[in-house]
């Protein structure tokens, strides 16, 4: 098995995101919270990045209000409050593999496209047989939640493989 080695400051973070659109606010919040010793409620992040936010003369828009977050939402949350952060897209399961138990926390986008559904949640492990392990904002323990190799790499596929990285400065 290949852990990160944030799976149990993740696991101590794990926030409920109940019946809300949060967990990509609540994602970003639980990153924070584990590399700034923070307590960042992650729905009230949500609520601040509901719509645009002026970065200079540039608005930027980062989520659809109380709906999706963009990846560049997500980024510029992490960078307000003072870490690196950067999104991808096409990487592969091989780049997660390697980067999963390096200094830094990836957030991949899930979905499908009937019903439409989008999903973030900290990825932590990767299990031969159990497949990809993540700390769920979904779910209301912090337990690691697993979801199938083959089911990960369809839904993972769906939003043309997006990443989140998070880490420090």
């Amino acid at each position: 098995m290949i852990q990160s080695s944030y799976l149990n400051a993740l696991q101590n973070a794990h926030q409920y995101q109940g019946k809300t659109n949060d967990c990509a606010a609540i994602s970003v919040a639980m990153a924070c919270n584990v590399f700034n010793n923070t307590k960042i409620n992650g729905y009230l992040l949500g609520q601040e990045m509901n719509g645009f936010i002026w970065r200079g003369i540039f608005p930027l828009f980062r989520r659809i209000p109380d709906n999706a977050v963009m990846p560049w939402g997500m980024t510029d949350a992490a960078k307000y409050y003072g870490l690196k952060a950067t999104w991808r897209m096409i990487k592969k399961e091989e780049y997660l593999k390697t980067k999963l138990n390096e200094d830094l926390i990836l957030l991949p986008v899930i979905g499908r496209w009937k019903p439409l559904y989008a999903h973030v949640m900290p990825l932590v492990a990767f299990d031969e047989k159990k497949g990809w392990g993540f700390i769920n904002p979904a779910k209301k323990d912090n337990k690691v939640f697993f979801i199938s190799q083959e089911k990960f790499t369809k839904q993972w596929k769906w939003s043309a493989k997006t990443l989140i990285e998070i880490k420090k400065k």
